[in-house]
């Protein structure tokens, strides 16, 4: 269901009141049960501190409130999206480091061909026959 693993329960096992009708319960919310050693309300959540719904680790696991969830996973989109921001600044400074460098290499190399001001180099004179 929705990439999360589940197990099936027998009527008579202790974690059974937290499985659905049919007798299922989600891996990650019976692992967090048997770990605190009782059943999980409803409204409490599990959450996957590294947002792989496969890894049911215990370590990965926090149980969560509904609007601490809310926040967590709103924080967590903020922080891709940030993360995402600052890749693309880091990699628009590699660019322009790199021009840079090329700039500064043809302003050694022919300082007369440099427009300062403008930030360009001028074009040379095209010559016939060589």
């Amino acid at each position: 269901m929705d990439g999360y693993s589940t197990l099936k329960l027998e009527p008579d096992d202790f974690f059974y009141p937290m499985a659905q009708r049919n007798g299922w319960v989600f891996e990650h919310r019976l692992i967090m049960a048997k770990h605190l050693g009782r059943c999980l309300q409803s409204w409490e959540l599990v959450h996957h501190r590294n947002g792989i719904k496969e890894d049911n680790n215990i370590k990965n696991l926090c149980l969560v409130t509904d609007a601490g969830h809310k926040q967590i996973t709103h924080l967590e989109k903020t922080l891709k999206r940030q993360q995402a921001q600052i890749k693309a600044l880091q990699d628009r400074v590699i660019i322009l480091e790199a021009e840079n460098i090329l700039f500064e290499t043809a302003l050694d190399i022919e300082p007369n061909r440099i427009n300062v001001k403008e930030g360009f180099i001028k074009p040379t004179k095209f010559i016939e026959g060589g």
